[in-house]
C-alpha cells in the first residue's frame, strides 16, 4: 500500500471530525481501489486503538448491531469490509456499499455537528392520538399513565413510550369507537391493540382501529408502513386495510408497506399465515401490487423489509429517489432535485435513530452526490 502514513493521517482526521471534503474523498476512494485487506487491517489497527471510546458506547447496544452488518449473508461477495473492533464498535455508523465495493464509515453515534451547520436530529418516539370524540394527544410529550378512556377501554402510555389498551370488551350490539395512531415524519411509535397484538408504526403513518374489536372480526386500516404481531383467534380474523392491499391474518408476524408515494405495495411474512388477494403467503415469501398486478416473492429480503423495525434504514439495492424517499420520512425533509439526478444504484445500513442527516450527506457527498440541506429542504444533484 503506497502512502501508508498520509492514508493514517487522513484516517485520523475523518475519526476527529476535522478532514475536508477533498481529504474525506480521497480517504474514500483509496478504501474502494485497494485489494489488500490485510494491509488495511494492519494498518488502521494503531489508529484505532489510539481513539477514545466514547463516554456514550453500550457495547451491548451496538455490537449486534455491528456484527450483523459486517457478518451479513446477504451482502454481496465481492463486498470488502474493514475490521471493526470492540473498544470503536460504537463509532461504526455508516456502511455504504456500490458497485464494486464497500465502504465503512466510522461516526460517533448521535454525534451533533456545530450550531451553525443545518441538520436534522434522528428519528425519536413522536406520535399523535386522535380520540373517537376528535380529540388529540401528542404522544411524545404525553406523561406516562392513562392518558384518556373509551367506552370501556382504558389507554395508557407506558414507560417505554408503548401506547397500550386495557380492560375492553366489545359486546354484539355496540357500536365500535375508532381511534388514530399517527406519526409524522421523523417519528416512529409502539402501539399494543386491545387484543393484545403488537403494532410497530413507521414515520410518516397512520393506523385506525377501534378502542375495542368486534366478536367476529378485528379490522384495522393503515396508511404507510407497519410491522404486525398478531394474537390468534379463530373466531375474529384480523384484517389490515391498506391502500393497494387487503391483508387477512391467522396469528402470524407480518409486514406491510403500502406508502402513496411507493411506486408498489409490499407485505412481507416471518412467521404464520397471511393471504392478500388470492395468495396464500407462507413465512420468507413477500407479496408486491405494482399497478394492480401482483407479484409473489418466494424468497424475500426479510431483513430488509423490517430493517426499520429493528432500527436500521437497510438502503441495499435503492436508487437515488427510492433513497431519497425514505430520508424524506425519516428526516423530516422535502428533496428539491437540481439539474441531472444522480444516477446508479446504492446501497448500506444506517441506524437512524443514532445518526443525524448531516452524517448521512457527507457519506452521499462522497458518493457523488451533492446535497444541500436549507431549512427543511435537501437539494440534491449530481456532483459530475
Amino acid at each position: 500500500m503506497e502512502n501508508k502514513d498520509y492514508i493514517q493521517q487522513l484516517l485520523h482526521k475523518y475519526l476527529q471530525n476535522t478532514a475536508s471534503e477533498a481529504e474525506t474523498q480521497e480517504l474514500m476512494t483509496a478504501l474502494q481501489q485497494s485489494t489488500d485487506t490485510k494491509a488495511w487491517e494492519n494498518m488502521l489497527l494503531p489508529v484505532f486503538e489510539n481513539q477514545q471510546t466514547p463516554s456514550n458506547y453500550q457495547p451491548q447496544e451496538w455490537e449486534p448491531v455491528i456484527n450483523h452488518i459486517l457478518h451479513s449473508q446477504s451482502a454481496p461477495a465481492n463486498i470488502r469490509r474493514i475490521p471493526v473492533f470492540a473498544r470503536i464498535a460504537a463509532a461504526a455508523a455508516v456502511v455504504i456499499s456500490v458497485a464494486a465495493g464497500a465502504w465503512l464509515f466510522y461516526n460517533k453515534p448521535a454525534s451533533r455537528p456545530l450550531a451553525q451547520q443545518p441538520d436534522k436530529a434522528p428519528v425519536s418516539n413522536k406520535a399523535m392520538l386522535t380520540l373517537a370524540d376528535g380529540r388529540t394527544i401528542p404522544l411524545d410529550s404525553a406523561t406516562a399513565g392513562l392518558l384518556a378512556t373509551q367506552g370501556n377501554a382504558n389507554i395508557q402510555k407506558g414507560a417505554g413510550n408503548a401506547l397500550t389498551y386495557t380492560g375492553s370488551n366489545t359486546t354484539a350490539n355496540a357500536p365500535l369507537q375508532f381511534n388514530t395512531l399517527s406519526t409524522p415524519r421523523g417519528g416512529q411509535f409502539q402501539l399494543a391493540l386491545p387484543d393484545g397484538s403488537k403494532v410497530w408504526l413507521n414515520a410518516a403513518s397512520s393506523i385506525r382501529y377501534p378502542v375495542s374489536f368486534a366478536a367476529n372480526e378485528r379490522r384495522v386500516e393503515l396508511q404507510g408502513e407497519a410491522y404486525f404481531e398478531v394474537k390468534p383467534d379463530a373466531r375474529a380474523p384480523f384484517r389490515v386495510q391498506s391502500r393497494s392491499q387487503n391483508v387477512e391474518v391467522l396469528g402470524t408476524s407480518f409486514n406491510v408497506n403500502d406508502y402513496t408515494d411507493e411506486v408498489a405495495a409490499k407485505t412481507t411474512l416471518l412467521e404464520g399465515k397471511v393471504r392478500v388477494q388470492e395468495y396464500l403467503l407462507t413465512p420468507g415469501q413477500q407479496l408486491i401490487v405494482q399497478n394492480n398486478t401482483a407479484t409473489l416473492v418466494p424468497n424475500a429480503d426479510i431483513d430488509q423489509a423490517v430493517a426499520w423495525k429493528n432500527g436500521s434504514l437497510d438502503m441495499r439495492g435503492l436508487d437515488v429517489k427510492a433513497l431519497m424517499r425514505q430520508i424524506t420520512r425519516l428526516y423530516d425533509v422535502e428533496v428539491v432535485y437540481e439539474g441531472t439526478v444522480p444516477q446508479g444504484i446504492y446501497g448500506g445500513i444506517i441506524d437512524p435513530r443514532k445518526v443525524y442527516l448531516s452524517n448521512i450527506i457527507e457519506v452521499l457527498q462522497s458518493q457523488g452526490i451533492r446535497c444541500r440541506l436549507e431549512g427543511s429542504k435537501l437539494y440534491v444533484s449530481s456532483a459530475k
